[in-house]
C-alpha cells in the first residue's frame, strides 16, 4: 500500500511538472526542418545551412509577460540590473520597476531590453532565443508559401515596413498578419535579438562604417552579399552587426524558442561570482573555463592581475597568429615592475576543436609562458555570452576557419573593460598606458585598505 501510494504521488508529481512545463511554452508552432541561405558569405562557404525542426512563439514577448518575469527575478528590475547585463536605458520606458505606467500597454512588445535580460526571459521561460538561422529561415516565408520572395504582396509588406520609421506607440504584439508557418510580426512590429547576433560581421562599426576593416576582422572574414536585391535582409545584418549584448534599443525585442525535446522548466541562470568587484565587472559571470592543463576555474581567478584579452583559434591561417605576436611584443615591451603584474589571456571561440591538448600544443609552438600566459575554453555558449559582452563578432566559415573581430581588451584587476582596441598591426602603446592605469587603481585600493581609520591612528601608540 505504501508503495503503489508513492508510485501515485511521482506520477502526480510528474504530471503537473509535465503540464507546468508545457504552460510555460504556449503560443508557440511547430517548424520543419529546412535549410538557410545566408546573405553575406565566403567563397568557400555552404550556400545553404540546415536547420534542425525547432519551435518559435507566434508574436513578440510583451511587456506584461516581461512585467511577470522581473516580479518573479528582482534582480532582472530596472533598479537591480548590473551594468554589466544592460545599459542605461534598460526598461526607460516603464513608470518603475513593476510599473508599466499608463503610457505602456502590457500588450505590446517589450523593448529596451538588452541581449542578457531576453536570455534569461526565454530560460526562465524553459525555452531559448532562437537562431540566426532560425529566424531568418521563418521570416524568408510569405503569407501563403514558405518562399516569400516569389510572393510580391509579401516583399512589397516587408519593404514598406523596413522604409518606415518605428511608430512612437507601438501595436499590440501578434496583431499583424501571420506568415505560412503561423508566425506574426517577424517584419512590421520590431527588429529582435537572436542566439548568435554577434555572428554578423560588416565592419568595425557597421553604423559608422560600410567596409571591410582589416584590423579590426580577421582576413577569413573576407564576405560578400550574394543576394543584392534583398535590402530588408541587408538591413537586419548591418543592424545585427552593430550590436553589443548590453544594449538596449527602443524598436528591439525579441521572441523565445525551444528544440523539439523542450529544455527543462525555468532553468536556472549560473551564480554569479561570489564577491563581484562591481555592477560592470565581468567576472559576474559563473561560467566555468577549462585551461591547456586541464585546469577549470571561473574568469575571477584571473582578478589579482590586469589582463590583456583576445579571441582566438589554434588553427587560425590569418591574423591570429600575427595577434598573438603582437601582444609578445607588448608583453616584452612592459617595464620590468609592471611585466610581472599583467597577465596575458587568449580565449578560443573553437572549443570543439581546441581541447587541451590542442592548447597546450598552441602555447608549445608560441612559446607562451605559463606563469602569465592563460589559454581557455569553454562551452559554445559561455564563449557566445563572453564575446557578446566583449564586443566580439564570429562565425565559422564551410572549412573550418572562423571569421572574427580581432580585438584586444584590457581589464583592470577588478574585471571592468578599462580599454579595447583593433589588434594586427595597431598602435599598442594605448594599451600599454591602460595597463599602467590598471595597476596604478590596484596599487591605490591596496594602501587605501590597508590604511588605518583615523580613529585607529588616534588609539594607536
Amino acid at each position: 500500500m505504501r508503495l503503489r501510494r508513492h508510485i501515485v504521488l511521482c506520477l502526480a508529481t510528474l504530471f503537473f511538472a509535465v503540464t507546468a512545463c508545457a504552460d510555460t511554452l504556449d503560443g508557440m508552432v511547430p517548424i520543419p526542418a529546412g535549410v538557410f541561405r545566408p546573405l553575406f558569405r565566403g567563397e568557400k562557404d555552404a550556400t545553404e545551412l540546415p536547420v534542425r525542426a525547432f519551435s518559435l512563439a507566434t508574436a513578440p514577448v510583451t511587456n506584461g509577460e516581461f512585467l511577470d518575469f522581473v516580479r518573479a527575478n528582482p534582480k532582472w528590475q530596472r533598479s537591480q540590473v548590473k551594468r554589466l547585463f544592460a545599459d542605461e536605458s534598460y526598461l526607460k520606458h516603464w513608470a518603475g520597476d513593476t510599473d508599466l505606467g499608463a503610457q505602456c500597454d502590457a500588450r505590446q512588445p517589450v523593448t529596451w531590453v538588452s541581449w542578457f535580460a531576453a536570455k534569461a526571459y526565454a530560460a526562465w521561460r524553459g525555452g531559448r532565443l532562437p537562431t540566426t538561422a532560425e529566424w531568418e529561415m521563418v521570416a524568408s516565408a510569405g503569407f501563403a508559401t514558405g518562399d516569400g520572395a516569389k510572393e510580391p504582396e509579401f516583399v512589397r509588406t516587408v519593404a514598406r515596413w523596413y522604409a518606415t520609421p518605428a511608430p512612437v506607440s507601438l501595436p499590440a504584439a501578434g496583431s499583424g498578419r501571420a506568415n505560412f508557418h503561423g508566425v506574426r510580426d517577424l517584419h512590421g512590429l520590431v527588429w529582435e535579438w537572436t542566439s548568435d547576433f554577434n555572428s554578423a560581421i560588416v565592419t568595425g562599426d557597421a553604423r559608422g562604417d560600410t567596409g571591410l576593416d582589416r584590423q579590426l576582422f580577421c582576413g577569413a572574414g573576407s564576405v560578400g552579399a550574394k543576394d543584392t536585391a534583398n535590402f530588408p535582409a541587408f538591413m537586419r545584418f548591418g543592424f545585427r552587426s552593430s550590436l553589443k549584448a548590453a544594449y538596449t534599443v527602443h524598436n528591439l525585442g525579441f521572441r523565445i524558442a525551444a528544440d523539439e525535446k523542450p529544455a527543462p522548466c525555468c532553468l536556472v541562470e549560473k551564480s554569479a561570482s561570489p564577491h563581484p568587484a562591481s555592477d560592470r565587472s565581468l567576472y559576474q559571470l559563473g561560467s566555468i573555463w577549462t585551461s591547456d592543463d586541464g585546469r577549470q576555474s571561473k574568469l575571477d581567478t584571473l582578478r589579482a592581475h590586469p589582463q590583456v584579452i583576445a579571441f582566438f583559434f589554434a588553427s587560425c591561417e590569418f591574423s591570429c597568429p600575427i595577434l598573438v605576436h603582437e601582444m609578445k611584443a607588448l608583453d616584452q615591451a612592459l617595464p620590468a615592475e609592471l611585466r610581472a603584474a599583467v597577465g596575458f589571456t587568449l580565449i578560443t571561440i573553437d572549443p570543439e576543436r581546441d581541447t587541451p591538448e590542442a592548447l597546450r600544443a598552441y602555447r608549445e609552438r608560441l612559446q607562451l609562458s605559463r606563469d602569465r600566459w592563460t589559454l581557455l575554453r569553454g562551452s559554445s555558449d559561455d564563449v557566445r555570452e563572453l564575446a557578446a559582452l566583449l564586443g566580439v563578432n564570429y562565425r565559422r566559415d564551410a572549412r573550418g576557419q572562423f571569421a572574427h573581430t580581432s580585438l584586444i581588451t584590457v581589464l583592470n584587476t577588478e574585471g571592468e573593460i578599462l580599454h579595447q582596441q583593433a589588434g594586427t598591426g595597431g598602435d599598442l602603446s594605448t594599451v600599454l598606458s591602460a595597463l599602467e592605469k590598471a595597476w596604478a587603481e590596484r596599487e591605490q585600493r591596496t594602501i587605501r585598505k590597508s590604511s588605518p581609520t583615523t580613529t585607529e591612528q588616534e588609539i594607536t601608540p
